[in-house]
C-alpha cells in the first residue's frame, strides 16, 4: 500500500504515515471508548487521566486497531484510494495516540520541532497537588442537592452573585479609603480563604454532575503566577454544554457572592473594618479580572470555549503559531483547519504569547525588587 505525497497537506507528518501503514496498531488494554462533549465520542486513558476527542469516523477506525491488521490493511478495508488525503490525516492522529500512550507501541523520540508543536498543546500549568480523591469528601454534601431540581439551585445561585456583584459596586463607589488600613496583612487569609471557596465551588458542581475532581490544591499558571485549582478533567464526561458553562463558572459566580459580603461590611462598618473591607474589593476585582482573562487558561476562557462547544482552542492556536515559525508539523485536527479559521486563531495565540511575556517580565521585575530590598 502506497499514499500519493507528491502534494501533501501543509503541515503533515510523512513520517507518520510510513509508520502507520506498516505497523499494527493496537489500543491500550485500560483505554475506554467514552461518550462526552456533547455526545461526541473519546477515548479516556483511566490511568493516566487523559482524555482525547475523537470524530464518530476516527472513534470507529480505533475499533479497528486490534495489534493484528496494519494501517495499510485498515486502509484497504475502509475502501479509500492509495492517494485520499484521509489516510495521512488517520495516520497522524494514530501517531498521536501513540505519542500519548494510548497504543500499546511505546512512543518514539521526536525532534525539537515536534516537541515544541507538542508543548505548545499543554496546559501550561504546573500542578503540586494537596488533597485526591476529592469526591469521596464532597460526594455526602452534594448527593442531596440532586433532590433538588437543577434549574432551581442554578436560579438562586446566580441571583444571589448577581446582588453580590451590586452590592460590592455601590461599596467601591461609595466608600473612600485614604491610607493603608491597619492590621492589613488580614488580608492575605481572607484571600487565601476566598480562593480556596473559588475552587470548592468548581469541586461541587463538577461532583454534582458526576465528574468527581481527582485532586486539588496550588499550581503555577504559565509557570509564574500562583494559583489555586481543582482537577477538573472528568468534566470532559459532561455532555451538555450549560453544565461544562457552569463547571467553569463555578468560581467566578461564588466570588461575587463573597464581594457582596465584603461590600455589606464595607457600608456598615466602622471606620478600620470598612477600610479593610474596601481594600479587599479591590483585590477581588484584580482576582476577577484574572480569572475572565481570555489569554490565559482561566475560568472564562473555560466556559466560553465549553459554550462553543470547543477543546484547547489556546493550545491549538499556539501549536500553529509554533507550525509557521518552525516549520514543525500540525496535529491531525488542525491539518483541515480553513484559511479564516487559522487566520484568527494564529492572531489569538500571538496575542496569548505575548500576554505570558508581559506577566513574566512583570515577575521577573518583581523578584529583582524584593532581592534588592533584602
Amino acid at each position: 500500500m502506497t499514499i500519493d505525497l507528491t502534494r501533501p497537506e501543509p503541515g503533515l507528518d510523512e513520517s507518520a504515515v510510513s509508520w502507520f501503514l506498516l505497523t499494527t496498531p493496537e489500543l491500550g488494554v485500560d483505554i475506554e471508548h467514552v461518550p462526552g462533549l456533547d455526545g461526541r465520542p473519546m477515548l479516556h486513558d483511566p490511568t493516566r487521566g487523559r482524555y482525547v476527542a475523537l470524530t464518530p469516523a476516527a472513534d470507529r477506525l480505533t475499533l479497528r486497531f486490534d495489534g493484528h491488521s496494519t494501517g495499510a490493511d485498515i486502509v484497504r478495508r475502509a475502501g479509500w484510494s492509495q492517494a485520499d488525503p484521509v489516510i495521512a490525516r488517520v495516520a497522524v492522529m494514530a501517531s498521536e495516540l501513540r505519542q500519548l500512550g494510548f497504543l500499546t507501541e511505546p512512543a518514539h523520540a521526536e525532534g525539537l520541532r515536534i516537541r515544541a508543536s507538542r508543548f505548545a498543546l499543554k496546559e501550561h500549568l504546573v500542578r503540586f497537588p494537596l488533597v485526591t480523591d476529592v469526591g469521596r469528601f464532597l460526594e455526602p454534601v452534594v448527593a442531596p442537592a440532586r433532590r433538588v431540581p437543577s434549574t432551581a439551585i442554578v436560579t438562586a445561585w446566580v441571583t444571589l452573585s448577581l446582588l453580590g456583584l451590586a452590592v460590592g459596586a455601590v461599596a467601591l463607589t461609595h466608600v473612600r479609603v485614604d491610607a493603608m488600613p491597619p492590621h492589613a496583612w488580614l488580608l492575605l487569609p481572607l484571600l487565601v480563604l476566598q480562593i480556596v471557596l473559588h475552587e470548592l465551588s468548581h469541586a461541587l458542581v463538577c461532583q454534582f454532575h458526576r465528574a468527581p475532581v481527582r485532586s486539588a490544591g496550588v499550581g503555577l499558571m504559565l509557570y509564574v503566577l500562583p494559583v489555586g485549582y481543582v482537577d477538573r478533567t472528568d468534566s470532559h464526561r459532561v455532555r451538555g454544554r450549560p453544565a461544562r458553562v457552569l463547571i467553569s463558572l463555578a468560581g467566578p459566580i461564588s466570588d461575587q457572592i463573597w464581594f457582596g459580603v465584603a461590600g455589606v461590611v464595607a457600608l456598615t462598618a466602622g471606620t478600620g473594618t470598612s477600610d479593610m473591607a474596601v481594600v479587599m474589593l479591590v483585590f477581588q476585582v484584580l482576582l476577577t479580572a484574572m480569572n475572565l482573562n481570555p489569554f490565559t487558561p482561566s475560568d472564562g476562557y473555560h466556559a466560553v470555549t465549553a459554550a462553543y462547544g470547543v477543546t484547547n482552542l489556546r493550545g491549538k492556536s499556539l501549536a500553529l503559531v509554533v507550525h509557521h515559525v518552525l516549520g514543525s508539523p500540525l496535529p491531525a485536527h488542525l491539518l483541515r483547519v480553513s484559511d479564516r479559521e487559522r487566520r484568527v486563531m494564529v492572531g489569538y495565540g500571538l496575542a496569548c504569547l505575548a500576554f505570558a511575556l508581559v506577566i513574566a517580565l512583570a515577575v521577573a521585575r518583581s523578584l529583582v525588587h524584593l532581592i534588592g530590598a533584602l
